[in-house]
């Protein structure tokens, strides 16, 4: 029993000291990003696949574009709305569509939703600081009274992430995202 004991220990350790050379190696390949983006919860965003390069083609064609842009996207009928906390404290949404000291601007808000839905916020040159990025179900459609799925996409510089979340219930308020300017 102390030989498998002994042996146990020396393959954890064994791995262990694996997986830190391997981040380690990884840390000097990768360059660091213009801004950090985190997701306050993980379980509502699925791994990457082919459809987000659809997404942020979509996301692309819609509104202003600056080295910000922040834009939701969804299929179904029903108000969903952008909202962004900025920096500064000025939240960005539709009753204050732009705000001069950060140069941010909500120039596509969509009431009634359907196919191709989106609206769309961006920032020529963002304040440096955290942007927190959140979803409202405003109002709710006789055609879709459970919601549906939306899609929101980042663009920072050259960096393009897609998060997805449910909106099932009029009210319902979720973050996103939080994005980082340095």
């Amino acid at each position: 029993m102390r030989f498998l004991r002994v042996v146990l220990y020396s393959v954890y350790i064994i791995l262990l000291i694996l997986l830190l050379i391997t981040r380690c190696s990884n840390k000097e390949d990768v360059q660091e990003p213009v801004a950090n983006v985190t997701v306050q919860d993980p379980a509502q965003v699925p791994p990457v696949d082919e459809s987000d390069d659809e997404l942020i083609e979509q996301a692309e064609d819609v509104g202003g574009n600056g080295k910000l842009k922040v834009t939701l996207l969804w299929d179904f009928p029903g108000d969903i709305d952008l909202h962004v906390l900025q920096p500064n404290g000025v939240e960005l949404y539709f009753e204050r569509k732009s705000d001069p000291s950060t140069g941010g601007y909500l120039d596509v808000d969509n009431t009634s939703g359907g196919r191709g839905s989106a609206e769309n916020m961006y920032w020529e040159n963002p304040a440096r600081g955290a942007y927190e990025v959140k979803v409202h179900y405003y109002g709710t459609d006789p055609n879709a009274p459970q919601g549906g799925d939306c899609s929101v996409v980042v663009i920072n510089g050259n960096k393009k992430d897609v998060y997805r979340v449910r909106m099932r219930d009029r009210g319902q308020m979720e973050r996103v995202a939080r994005v980082v300017i340095p």
